[in-house]
């Protein structure tokens, strides 16, 4: 019998562990999505699975418990919903980025669907159209590049409009996407973009303050 001492055994134990998350990666999960966006309210369904079967994560917005507080929100009048416009301009500085991001990783995805329909409006009619129109422009990449994938945009020209609905049903290889995330958090206008999307009232109130001689 082989007697082993206690940094060789350590060494296996850590061996095994990074075996089984090298594995797990591969193996990747399974992300199923829907949202949908209609002037204030916003609503998404997500579920991460494992083996196609096993829940690693579901999150309900809103959920159950909002639901039921949904009316002592409208009486206090405090609550805006989030401040979708807040983040379109900011969106455009690193758009070139997620869609490089995203053709890059395609090969790494299994698509099962695809699919989000955006309406969009600026107060400037020329604006409108011309953001419509870069966004096409790069919906084609990925439009192009598989079949089950369709984005698509359509102006609004009566009023301002950020109002979005779709559903992303993938298969994630995690191990292939490690160092194209890596190389895309690198980068600082994406980190600052990310921050915006988790606390966009933040900046917007910084840009209320700032002094427009800055």
């Amino acid at each position: 019998m082989v007697k082993l001492n206690i940094l060789e055994v350590i060494g296996i134990i850590i061996t095994v562990i990074l075996i089984l998350i090298i594995v797990f990666l591969y193996l990747g999960v399974r992300i199923n999505l829907t949202y949908n966006k209609l002037n204030s309210d916003f609503e998404y369904h997500l579920n991460i699975t494992i083996l196609n079967s096993y829940s690693l994560f579901r999150k309900d917005y809103p959920s159950i418990k909002e639901d039921e507080n949904e009316d002592k929100k409208e009486s206090d009048g405090d609550d805006e919903g989030y401040p979708f416009k807040e983040i379109i301009k900011p969106l455009f500085n690193v758009l070139d980025s997620l869609i490089d991001y995203l053709t890059e990783i395609l090969h790494s995805l299994e698509i099962k669907k695809l699919e989000n329909h955006l309406d969009f409006g600026m107060s400037s009619y020329v604006s409108t159209a011309k953001y419509t129109g870069y966004m096409w422009s790069l919906f084609v990449i990925p439009n192009s590049s598989h079949k089950n994938v369709k984005l698509t945009v359509e102006p609004t020209f009566k009023e301002p409009t950020f109002d979005f609905k779709g559903c992303v049903d993938i298969k994630v290889n995690l191990l292939k996407i490690i160092i194209p995330t890596i190389k895309l958090l690198m980068q600082k206008e994406v980190r600052d973009f990310i921050k915006l999307v988790r606390n966009p009232r933040e900046g917007k109130d910084n840009g209320e303050n700032q002094d427009p001689n800055e």
